[in-house]
């Protein structure tokens, strides 16, 4: 068990570096490309980038999800060659199809997207990008269940550094703009989607199998209208931005979410490694696994919020620092978008104890709870509050689905959560936010002065709940494998203090 969990944790590792490595990168030359591209540039990408997050859903429509499990599943190598090989020909017939039909109505999408004809070219060349994506998603699934996480590693880090440096060439060299950055997307794919179809290429072969396609199809189409309802609250709120606001503003909620990516990729690593621990935990303690997910839930969401803090009071200085002139009001957008994360952490953790049944037929339900959610917030706020309350919809949205799927998982498996302490955090969290809106209008003087009485402040209130808190008291984190890298640091500290 120790050793599975060791290689659970290198590997989550791993996926977690090559995926914030990317946003990291990206991050780095926001000066480069704030230079070189308008605000309204930036909300074309963002409204662009939707393009690939629905084409792959609707053209895998589960089969890649399906694939992973039949793989693993499958003990015989000639069943497994027959899954890949079935689910490889239907992904790419139906992208193809989807291809296609993009194509047919590229017009109408682009009008969808960005209001101007001018655009349609980059969004064909968007939907052939989405193609490649989609299809290469099936050679990652198979790569991922033989567990070949370094030759993944290696092709998604070298996929990046192509996609990049064409990036600056063309946008920085060529000046070339959006199309630059469409340009180098399309290049990155292709080799991300020939890199992987050679390291898969003796797995795959010519056979058809509609029994084996009628399983596939059987457990991955559950997981497409969840998908779809998921991106579609992202893309929701992004089209009411651009909708009834402009692209222009739709650009500097886009700069603003890209200085969320601290909270973001913790949150996001977290839940990766919280699925393996839940099962574990529940496995080995039973019943008495309640009181440690209470525990550890309490864990997460002081660490979350103690990371929201020291992101919502360094961010604004830092985006005013890291990006051109023309950006800067993306600094009152900050402490809203970055609840957006939050509301997440809230949504993941609350569910803990559905995933102990195999039932997954109210995942749509719960999806559709934030959808409706998104719309009559918004509808009901954007005229007096205008993007703010569109963001504030997209939060509601979150946490709607996180109170629907709360009242699924009791039903399975009960965890007495901390409910009063989430409540004080997500106080804590607001009232910075308000503070931190309301003080960007000031000299760089007053900013920092206050600036540096919150930290001063944050810091002193989190000490006081790692030490006074009840949940923590008792909690082992030395028991639990995949956080070792964050004990390290954490429990000397913790054990100081107290002392």
């Amino acid at each position: 068990m120790k050793k599975v969990l060791k290689d659970l944790t290198k590997d989550t590792f791993t996926y977690g570096f090559t995926s914030v490595l990317g946003q990291i990168i990206g991050f780095l030359l926001l000066p480069i490309y704030t230079t070189h591209l308008s605000t309204k540039d930036y909300g074309v990408m963002a409204m662009i980038t939707f393009i690939s997050l629905f084409f792959a859903p609707l053209a895998n429509m589960g089969v890649t999800n399906a694939i992973f499990r039949r793989f693993n599943l499958h003990k015989d190598k000639e069943l497994q060659i027959t899954s890949l090989s079935i689910g490889s020909l239907f992904v790419l017939v139906s992208s193809l199809i989807l291809l296609a039909i993009g194509f047919l109505f590229s017009k109408e999408i682009t009008y969808l997207l960005v209001d101007d004809i001018q655009y349609q070219p980059l969004i064909k060349l968007s939907l052939i990008t989405a193609f490649f994506v989609s299809v290469s998603q099936v050679f990652t699934v198979v790569l991922r269940a033989k567990r070949k996480v370094t030759q993944i590693s290696i092709v998604r880090i070298t996929e990046l550094l192509i996609t990049v440096g064409f990036a600056i060439y063309f946008v920085v060299v060529l000046k070339l703009g959006v199309e630059g950055i469409v340009k180098a997307g399309l290049i990155g794919s292709i080799f991300g989607f020939l890199a992987q179809y050679v390291l898969c290429f003796n797995l795959i072969k010519f056979r058809i199998d509609i029994t084996e396609l009628k399983e596939l199809l059987k457990y991955g189409l559950p997981f497409l209208p969840h998908r779809l309802l998921t991106h579609g609250s992202n893309f929701l709120s992004l089209y009411f931005i651009k909708e009834f606001i402009g692209l222009s503003e739709t650009g500097l909620y886009n700069i603003a979410l890209r200085f969320t990516l601290p909270l973001a990729f913790i949150i996001g690593s977290v839940q990766s490694a919280w699925v393996p621990i839940k099962f574990q935990t529940h496995r080995e303690e039973g019943e008495k696994s309640a009181l440690i997910f209470r525990q550890l839930i309490s864990f997460y969401f002081i660490i979350i919020t103690l990371l929201f803090a020291g992101a919502i009071i360094l961010g604004p200085e830092l985006l005013r620092l890291m990006t051109a002139i023309e950006y800067h009001s993306a600094v009152y957008l900050l402490p809203f978008v970055l609840l957006v994360p939050f509301s997440k952490g809230i949504y993941f953790m609350l569910g803990t104890g559905f995933e102990f049944t195999s039932n997954t037929k109210p995942m749509p339900l719960i999806s559709g709870s934030g959808i409706i959610a998104l719309i009559v917030i918004t509808y009901s706020l954007y005229k007096p509050f205008g993007v703010y309350g569109i963001i504030i919809g997209l939060i509601a949205s979150w946490l709607t689905m996180a109170i629907v799927m709360r009242y699924f998982a009791v039903k399975r498996f009960y965890v007495p959560i901390n409910f009063k302490l989430i409540a004080q955090l997500l106080f804590i969290a607001i009232v910075l936010g308000v503070i931190i809106f309301s003080i960007q209008g000031h000299s760089v003087g007053v900013r920092i002065s206050i600036e540096i009485v919150l930290a001063i402040l944050s810091v002193g209130v989190f000490i006081g709940l790692f030490i006074f808190n009840k949940d923590l008291q008792t909690l082992e984190l030395n028991k639990y494998p995949m956080f070792n890298k964050l004990n390290r640091i954490l429990i000397p500290i913790i054990k100081r203090i107290k002392k």
